[in-house]
């Protein structure tokens, strides 16, 4: 059991390492799946695939890791290429925003520019789903529409904000 722990500790953290880019949260995010998949374990839960459930667990214990760390919760798509604000060196700190790479701090301080001109609708949705972690099934009921709906303009909201950032970015302007 041990030759498979390590083995799969190796994996989980070039897969963090992979998608996240930052060792130091690689090493302890493998480490904290294999801590939780041990008591488990340890608790008499039977995992029926082991390996698929320390992947799962790892990634969204990377996904939770950079979320406490963004100046504000924003999509998926976006926390993958924003891997910690808060350690990654001066001189590592590129991100690729359309074809160019820019420094991390600039595309985190134009955050809250590019979603104050998203619209309204936009914005609550963001601001619910991301930063009040409220889910499509609940917001849809606040909002008065269907969940697929909803989950439809999570997406246009998302692909809406990183369309203003790249544009405010590139290009000095801003709109969907």
């Amino acid at each position: 059991m041990e030759n498979k722990l390590e083995h799969w500790r190796q994996e989980l953290l070039r897969f963090v390492y992979k998608h996240f880019g930052r060792q130091s949260i690689a090493e302890d995010v493998a480490q904290e799946a294999i801590a939780r998949y041990l008591e488990c374990i340890a608790q008499g839960q039977e995992i029926e695939h082991p390996r698929g459930w320390l992947f799962r667990t790892a990634r969204n214990l990377s996904v939770d890791h950079v979320r406490r760390r963004l100046p504000y919760q924003v999509g998926l798509e976006l926390m993958q290429q924003v891997p910690d604000p808060h350690s990654v060196p001066e001189e590592t700190s590129q991100i690729q925003i359309g074809s160019k790479e820019m420094d991390q701090s600039i595309v985190l301080e134009g955050l809250p520019r590019a979603m104050k001109q998203l619209p309204d609708h936009y914005q609550r949705n963001i601001y619910y789903r991301y930063h009040k972690q409220v889910g499509c099934a609940e917001y849809a009921k606040i909002e008065g529409i269907k969940v697929d709906a909803m989950k439809a303009q999570s997406s246009r909201a998302r692909r809406c904000l990183r369309r203003i950032l790249e544009q405010n970015l590139l290009e000095g302007r801003g709109s969907c």
